[in-house]
């Protein structure tokens, strides 16, 4: 894994060193198509990032705005955790409502079960509204697909397979689409 981080770390620092490196590992019949494919994929990433740090932010303020009404001290700090750790799938949220419960509960039981309560809502909310809706929306992927990759990833490969499983499901999508297209343009000709 660190491998592979610090592979695409240098790639992606590079301009366009990962074009060059397909160009150069690739058979000069695949490679104009593994081009086309990986353009239309960076682009769906860079989305992604962008859809990821939307995401972040719109938790940090429901954080912030229900801590505030919940009257739990150091709301702002708690919310800033959220957005940050939001970009941490699943271990994130719970150890910002960790820190939430604890700090709610230093004022009462009642006021930590009640921040307990918040953030199982605002998780479900985010993962099985907010997250298939705005990923969907920045990739043009189908919810539902981001939901069943998003379990599907969980499910191969734990935390690492939810951090990955939507790119990989773009990735996929893209080289359908693109044998989709030729199929198209090939039966147009006909």
């Amino acid at each position: 894994i660190f491998g592979t981080i610090v592979a695409a770390f240098y790639l992606i620092v590079d301009k366009d060193g990962t074009e060059r490196l397909l160009k150069a590992i690739l058979p000069a019949q695949y490679e104009r198509p593994t081009l086309l494919v990986f353009s239309r994929f960076k682009d769906k990433i860079k989305n992604w990032f962008t859809a990821q740090l939307a995401l972040s932010l719109i938790v940090g303020l429901v954080v912030c705005f229900g801590l505030w009404i919940l009257n739990v001290r150091y709301f702002v700090v708690i919310a800033v955790l959220a957005a940050v750790f939001e970009l941490v799938p699943i271990i994130g949220p719970v150890i910002t409502g960790i820190v939430a419960f604890l700090a709610a509960v230093s004022d009462s039981v009642t006021l930590g079960i009640y921040a307990v309560i918040f953030f199982f809502i605002v998780q479900q909310l985010e993962n099985h509204v907010l997250t298939p809706l705005v990923m969907g929306r920045a990739l043009r992927v189908h919810p539902v697909i981001v939901v069943v990759s998003l379990l599907a990833g969980a499910q191969i490969a734990g935390f690492t397979g939810i951090i990955l499983a939507v790119p990989v499901a773009v990735l996929a999508q893209e080289i359908f689409e693109y044998f989709s297209d030729r199929k198209k343009d090939r039966e147009a000709m006909i």
